[in-house]
Parts: structure tokens; sequence; C-alpha cells
């Protein structure tokens, strides 16, 4: 369970891995299964972070001592061949191992929104039973390596919390900085408390925050404008401060500016996940902010996704209406794209 940051600091490394998953371990499990199963776990989460792999087990048992390399190919068939319920119990390392290994290789990646593959594993994991929390997290450390931040479901991110009061942000907050061993960028994301400043240097306008016509209760803002708007949800989908906005919950989605469809390799989920979890939220009578930084194109593509799933209309058409009142909204090729796909249907005043 707690291998997975020790990955994040020896990528591209193999011999340091090796290392510090062994020392990692150590700390409270001497037996050498428990540091060959770190090990091999780090060398997965390395394969799956730079060459988007999900097998990097196997090139991790081509690491192990000789004497150990037979027994561990043949736990790792066992969980590519045997039933998930013949991995309970599983408390002890090796079944723990070999459960969330064959969650991960044994749930199908959907051919559709193949990101909902983390989903679906987990829940496969949970399924299982026993030990489901170390299954889910060990798996779970895998699945994101491979899928990333964004496959992970905003209602998900909201509800996540723990020590120190750390919620999802807060852990995408250390996942970056271990991989960057420390070090935050020129803007000083993701350490800064605060990136207020940042903006206003760089992109200096006046505070924005209009409500939706056809839906007051949600705001579209530019990141000047997000205190003005009093919300007990506040969406995030530019980098932000670790310092939490004045609402209930906050969450944070890393999509990408650019024109470039491979810049959001998971663009798709991300509208219809963040489109539906809105309806829900605004079923549930919580008033929602969505900003990025000038409000240009990513709050308004999300603003036009969920007028899309709530009144029924084609992305097209919700794009227009979101165009008609936010006069800073511009079009992204790939964003645009996106919405068509998923929510079709004729431009308005077009065949």
């Amino acid at each position: 369970m707690r291998t997975a940051p020790v990955a994040l600091v020896g990528l591209g490394d193999d011999k340091t891995l090796v290392a510090l998953a062994n020392e990692v371990s150590a700390l409270t499990h001497a037996d050498p299964l428990a540091k060959e199963a770190c090990a091999l776990w780090c060398i997965a989460i390395d394969r799956a972070v730079r060459e988007g792999r999900l097998d990097g087990v196997l090139d991790g048992i081509e690491l192990l001592d000789p004497g150990s390399r037979e027994v561990w190919r043949k736990r790792t068939n066992e969980a590519r061949d045997r039933k998930l319920s013949e991995f309970n119990p599983n408390g002890f390392v090796v079944t723990a191992f070999q459960a969330a290994l064959a969650v991960v290789w044994q749930t199908p990646v959907p051919d559709d929104m193949p990101c909902r593959h983390l989903q679906d594993a987990l829940h496969a994991a949970i399924r299982i039973g026993h030990d489901t929390d170390t299954v889910a997290a060990i798996a779970g450390s895998l699945l994101g390596a491979r899928w990333g931040a964004t496959a992970v479901p905003a209602e998900w991110k909201a509800m996540l919390h723990g020590w120190l009061g750390y919620r999802a942000g807060d852990l995408v907050r250390l996942a970056v900085l271990s991989a960057r061993h420390g070090q935050s960028d020129r803007a000083g994301w993701p350490g800064a408390t605060d990136l207020s400043g940042y903006y206003r240097r760089n992109w200096p306008a006046p505070a924005l925050a209009v409500p939706l016509e056809e839906d007051p209760g949600v705001v579209l803002a530019n990141v000047h404008g997000v205190g003005r708007a009093s919300a007990d949800v506040v969406v995030s989908l530019c980098r932000v401060g670790s310092a939490v906005p004045e609402a209930n919950v906050r969450v944070e989605v890393g999509l990408v500016d650019e024109d470039d469809a491979g810049a959001n390799p998971n663009l798709d989920f991300i509208l219809v996940d963040l489109a539906r979890t809105l309806l829900k939220w605004r079923d549930e009578g919580k008033k929602v902010v969505v900003h990025c930084v000038q409000a240009e194109r990513r709050t308004p593509i999300v603003a036009a996704a969920y007028l899309a799933e709530r009144l029924g209309i084609s992305g097209a058409e919700a794009w227009a209406r979101v165009a008609r009142q936010l006069p800073t909204a511009r079009r992204n090729p790939s964003f645009d794209a996106a919405l068509r796909s998923r929510w079709p249907g004729p431009t308005p005043g077009g065949p």
C-alpha cells in the first residue's frame, strides 16, 4: 500500500526503484517476499507512467535474484488465469499482490472511454472481499499510474479526505512533488499555497462570475472571480494553490487547454463525468462554481457539456447558449469535437 510514492521518486531508474522499494518495505515488513512484491509493483508503476503499459511486473521479475524469478512468474500467471474469487483471503502480501494484479489484468479495458478501466477494476477489487482496502489501494496505484488523475471521477475526488485534512488535490500535489524531487514549476505549482498573484501578473483581467441563465446555481468564472461567488462546490479546471477557496468541496480537474487532442487523453470521460456530476450536485441543491484561468475555453466547454446533459440538447446548441452568455468564450477544436461527439445533433440555425 505504501509503495506507490517510491515509484514516483525513482522513475526511469530501475536500480534505484528496487533499492528504495526494499528499504521502504523493510520499515514494516522484514519478509523477503514483501520486499520483492514492492519492487515488482514499483517497476510496474514506472512502466505504466512512462510507457502506458500494465504488464510492467514482468519486467520487474527479471530484476529479482535468479532464485526468485520462477516463483514470481508462477504467481503472476495465476493472477492472469485464476478466477478473482480465488484470491480471498488476501491479507498476505503474495495474495494481496495477486488479487490486485488480477483485477488490473482481468478487468476489460472499455472501447468507449478506456480510462473507465480504473473504476471498473477498483469495483472488481472490492467485490473480491476480505482485505479490500489493501487490494484496492495496491491496484489503484497501478491503475492511476496508467490512466492518470483525470480518470478518477469527480464525485470520488469530492468525497476523498484523510489525515491532516488532506483532500484529493493534496494527493496530486504530493505525487507531483515526489516525481519532481520536491521542486515546483516556475509558477510555483504544486507547492504554492496561492497562485493568484501569478495569474494576476500573467493574465490580468476583471473578475468574472456569470450565473448560467438556464441554471443560476451554476456560476462560470475566471480565476479572479471565484471568490465573488460563494458556493458549495468549486470545480477548478486550472492549476490552483493548495489553499482551499471558501467552499465545502473543491474538485480539481487537470484539463489542458491545448488544441491537440493528445493533450487530454481522457477528454471524453472528463466532459461526461463532470456533466453528470454537476447535474447530481445541482439536484442536491448545491451551488457550483466552475472556473479556469480566463474562462475562455475550459470553463465554457464544461458548461456546455452540463447544459447538453441537463436539457437533452446537442453539444452544438449548448455551446451556442453558453457563448451568448459568456463573452470570454473561445473555441478549442479538440474540446469542440469531443462535445459534438458525445452530444450529437444539429447546429442551431444549421442543417
